[in-house]
């Protein structure tokens, strides 16, 4: 046999032997990876009040920690507070609407669309990004809702406690999702659940993190809604 060949087959038993090495160790990571519970971390600023200083400290934790998670607000909110629109990787914006109101109790069809677009336009504005995340204040909703947030340009809502939807196929599609209170009940979750976590900035930053530090003892993956549909739902323009 002639040393060409010899050293062609001991290279190829190398990258066998390689390969037999390498692959098992991802098929495992990945395989915990996806055997981890999801957690989506949900913000919503639902009040002037404490800002923007109530932003400026949740920003700073945001950045330190780097959690993946949605926030959203009114234009009416991110206009006074510009500073509440963060810009911080894993971080998700979603839109409520330009004023913190029940859309149901709009009654022309036309102006709760106005009120949903004007709210996202505004905050895509000042943010320099496409949104297309929505949350309704209240989690108040009627038959329009599909039609609006089609019409809207809106592909992920997270209106509802038990679950969300997205825009697939020309169509929002509902998928389950578990709104929990108490870490603890993480004890007795199925991995392939979904579980929110809702928060408001009527709560102290320090008490929201120090929740989140407790979700993050468990073996879990925080997720934010862009990760939930496959692709990004706040556009960098």
């Amino acid at each position: 046999m002639k040393l060409v060949h010899m050293g062609a087959i001991s290279t190829s038993i190398v990258l066998i032997l390689g390969m037999a090495m390498v692959v098992p160790a991802f098929i495992f990571a990945s395989t915990a990876e996806s055997e981890k519970l999801r957690v989506l971390i949900q913000i919503e600023i639902v009040e002037d009040d404490n800002l923007p200083f109530w932003c400026s400290e949740f920003n700073e934790k945001l950045e330190d920690g780097g959690i993946k998670s949605v926030v959203f607000l009114t234009g009416e909110i991110a206009e006074s507070n510009p500073e509440c629109i963060f810009n911080v990787s894993g971080v998700d914006v979603g839109n409520q609407g330009y004023r913190y109101h029940d859309i149901t109790q709009i009654s022309d069809y036309s102006q709760q669309l106005s009120e949903i677009k004007k709210g996202k336009t505004t905050i895509d504005n000042l943010g320099g990004f496409e949104s297309k995340v929505f949350k309704a204040p209240f989690g108040s909703t009627d038959e329009n809702i599909y039609s609006l947030l089609d019409k809207s340009g809106i592909l992920g809502d997270f209106s509802y406690s038990d679950h969300y939807n997205l825009f697939v196929d020309d169509q929002f599609v509902k998928f389950d999702l578990l709104t929990v209170d108490n870490v603890k009940e993480l004890d007795s979750i199925d991995s392939l659940q979904i579980v929110t976590f809702s928060f408001n900035n009527l709560e102290s930053v320090d008490s929201i993190f120090n929740t989140v530090d407790e979700i993050n003892k468990y073996p879990i993956l925080f997720v934010n809604p862009s990760d939930l549909y496959g692709e990004s739902l706040t556009l960098k323009r």
